[in-house]
């Protein structure tokens, strides 16, 4: 298992947290395969995949609410597993906040420190310095009915992190927000991450989510990791057709034949009868074709060298959306191309209108067979 150099970043006085073959079965049912990962002290590493990939399993292991059927967890060199939850020491939010009604603020996030007997003024002075923190200062004495859903969740962090825990766990922890809230907590979040210090280890379904804040990401299948890395790296080099579909938008498609180009690179047929072109593929891998909706260009009528991929269709959809326009092009009777363009480049098209479409051989990336 290795960790890439400075992967925590800026913060880097958390824990370091190892999983050495952790498993969790349910009679016959594996919920989650022996898995072995690293996360580097300070980093900010986010768990991603469907509903029942394994990576709630996961985090209730880390926690200590599901004991693994095998393997270990090591925090800075400890083991875990067989130690209670409330005596590991980590912080916890979870994604409905949990705050209690009748307790105001300050009561709230002061909880953590009189469950561990924390001296009155002791405990008073890192209730402030917290609340400065998450920038509370002036709410001490509101109950969480009085607070918006951005204030209520500054709260949870606040007490999750108020005993100053190396290892921070967050589960789905912005999904009760919308979402010109949920990124502004996600701003909020990593900087709080970033002057703490502290490792996170964060669960969410939300892909985009996961890439803007995340160091590095692992994403989860079938109970699984399939692939970890950095956000960028896993959308440009993802290792199968599961990561490329599930990290971003991607066009895919099968693979008939393919055989080396004249001139060097590879050229592809697919079952539809469409000739694309790629860089080089070993003669007998198994491979499905993955071009990104950003990659690709559209044209009027015929565009494109014969170096460049091209395909003639049909504009199906059009969808505008902040500043970034969406095209479907039906190339196929059963094949569609999905592309994007941002900040004003290429025309928009219309419903109906007969293009052609075109990407570099560079951009067609060539990815395992699930």
């Amino acid at each position: 298992m290795s960790v890439p150099e400075n992967a925590g970043g800026p913060a880097a006085n958390g824990a370091q947290v190892v999983y050495d073959g952790v498993a969790k079965r349910y009679g016959a049912v594996q919920a989650l395969a022996p898995t072995s990962l690293e996360v580097a002290s300070g980093e900010f590493f986010s768990i991603i995949g469907p509903s029942g990939s394994g990576k709630t399993t996961l985090l209730g292991v880390t926690a200590g609410f599901i004991p693994p059927s095998e393997g270990r967890i090591l925090v800075d060199g400890r083991d875990l597993v067989g130690i209670p939850p409330f005596q590991r020491n980590l912080g916890m939010v979870f994604q409905h906040y949990s705050l209690f009604p009748h307790m105001t603020v300050a009561q709230n996030i002061g909880f953590p420190l009189r469950m561990r007997k924390v001296a009155k003024a002791e405990a008073g002075a890192q209730i402030k310095r917290i609340l400065d923190v998450v920038r509370l200062s002036g709410m001490a004495d509101r109950y969480p009915a009085q607070l918006s859903g951005g204030q209520q969740q500054r709260v949870a962090l606040a007490r999750a992190a108020v005993y100053n825990p190396s290892l921070l766990l967050m589960d789905e922890p912005l999904s009760a927000l919308d979402k010109n809230l949920r990124e502004e907590m996600q701003r909020e979040i990593k900087a709080f991450q970033q002057v703490l210090g502290a490792t996170v280890i964060y669960v969410t379904h939300d892909q985009h989510e996961a890439s803007a804040m995340s160091h590095r990401i692992a994403i989860m299948n079938g109970g699984q990791v399939a692939q970890v890395g950095r956000p960028r790296d896993l959308y440009d080099n993802p290792r199968n057709r599961f990561v490329a579909s599930f990290l971003g938008e991607a066009n895919l498609f099968e693979v008939a034949r393919h055989a080396p180009a004249p001139g060097g690179g590879t050229v592809i047929e697919t079952p539809q009868g469409l000739t694309l072109r790629a860089a080089d593929a070993p003669p007998d891998s198994r491979f499905v074709v993955c071009v990104r909706p950003e990659k690709i260009a559209l044209k009027s009528g015929d565009g494109g060298g014969a170096e460049c991929n091209r395909l003639t269709g049909t504009v199906s959809d059009v969808v505008h959306s902040s500043g970034t326009v969406h095209h479907r092009v039906r190339v196929a009777p059963e094949v569609e191309i999905n592309q994007r363009s941002t900040g004003g480049a290429g025309r928009q098209f219309e419903v109906g209108e007969a293009v052609s479409v075109t990407w570099a051989p560079g951009d067609t990336q060539l990815v395992a067979v699930d």
